[in-house]
């Protein structure tokens, strides 16, 4: 018996699911806990679903699974959901993202080699960039994804062109170590746990910066699933979100969070050590961003699918080279979050919500992004 087990009876009743049986592709990364943990706490159950998790070897596999239909949802790179849409990074499918999964606990992470070189930061890595004729290489975990995003902000603040000055390549973060302790790679940006300081120092790495340097308290991961599912299943889609939010709020209790590693930590889930993985819901203040933890919750506000977040990593996939300057952020973004859906699931849970669907955020470097004054121009970016 689950000691942690939820009652059996539904905070909200949505009706009966139009489809009970449900597949949620996942990536083994320590942000995937709420979903993860919906399923091991009977919280999907109590809202009549019957969910199957599958975890993916990469964000490519997951993607393809998607499109194909072997999975119905996902734990989804942010960006990626827009990337998609879009048709900008593979197949093109409707997206529909139903609320977000995590904020924070991404880490940019760099080798030794280069500490005895003398770097220390992003300034420092830009000199040492321009002082020696051969290019480093970085890896991220999706040309469209979160990591890459970061990645690119992150050097490009410090005056290195991510497409020019150094090389980037794709990489499962999963293998990002091992490929930096063998010297194949440089450096990487990638989730928590190969994102964190005790796995990039025991392959001769150290963390150099979290994602929240860049966007303090950022979004990363979503579940989404595509716009002909919400549709054809919209009881189904509020179980969901309703289920998820429970463990959400759950995930997010300091109370829980040896469980949750310990849960995290399986081998059907990132069979990595549970300290290892309970590291990042606390605090790293050793590295610029790294007093904020990766959370789930945060009182609605986590869970919560803005628009004009979306509307920036629009912003971001024009900025790579992946979309024309042309788009209607605006309308994008409307179809791709469903943020009505999100507010009416919460709102019947008793889950604060904001009060408006846009926010500004101050990034690295100064920039202030705010969509309520978007007009299709690109907020200033190097």
């Amino acid at each position: 018996m689950n000691p942690y087990a939820m009652s059996e009876a539904p905070v909200v009743d949505f009706g009966p699911p139009e489809k009970r049986e449900v597949t949620i592709g996942f990536v083994a990364l320590s942000d995937c806990a709420s979903v993860v943990m919906a399923k091991h706490l009977g919280l999907f159950e109590r809202y009549g679903l019957e969910v199957t998790l599958k975890r993916q070897p990469s964000w490519a596999a997951l993607r393809d699974r998607l499109y194909l239909g072997e999975i119905d949802v996902a734990h989804l790179l942010y960006s990626t959901a827009y990337a998609l849409d879009l048709g900008v990074a593979g197949p093109q499918i409707d997206m529909a993202i139903l609320m977000g999964l995590n904020c924070n606990g991404q880490g940019i992470v760099l080798s030794e080699r280069l500490l005895r070189a003398g770097v220390v930061d992003a300034l420092s890595l830009c000199r040492l960039v321009r002082s020696q004729p051969a290019a480093l290489t970085f890896a991220q975990t999706f040309p469209t994804g979160t990591h890459a995003i970061w990645l690119h902000y992150w050097l490009a603040q410090a005056g290195i062109d991510p497409r020019r000055d150094v090389r980037m390549m794709t990489m499962p973060p999963r293998q990002m170590p091992e490929a930096m302790q063998s010297g194949r790679i440089d450096g990487y940006c990638a989730g928590e746990p190969y994102g964190g300081s005790r796995i990039a120092a025991a392959h001769g790495g150290f963390k150099v910066a979290a994602s929240a340097a860049i966007w303090p308290d950022h979004p990363d991961k979503v579940m989404a699933a595509s716009r002909s599912f919400v549709k054809r299943y919209p009881a189904t889609s509020r179980a969901l979100i309703a289920a998820v939010l429970e463990s959400a709020r759950y995930c997010d209790d300091p109370g829980h969070h040896a469980h949750l590693a310990s849960v995290l930590a399986g081998p059907k889930q990132l069979d990595v050590p549970a300290e290892t993985i309970q590291a990042a819901f606390d605090f790293e203040p050793d590295v610029a961003g790294g007093g904020s933890p990766l959370r789930f919750f945060g009182d609605g506000l986590v869970t919560h699918p803005f628009a004009s977040d979306g509307m920036w990593f629009l912003t971001q996939l024009v900025r790579l080279g992946f979309a024309g300057e042309d788009i209607d952020y605006r309308q994008v973004a409307n179809a791709v979050t469903q943020t009505g859906l999100y507010r009416e699931v919460a709102n019947a849970m008793g889950v604060p919500l904001p009060e408006d669907v846009d926010r500004s955020v101050r990034l690295l470097g100064g920039d202030v992004w705010d969509a309520r004054g978007v007009d299709g121009a690109l907020p200033a970016a190097r």
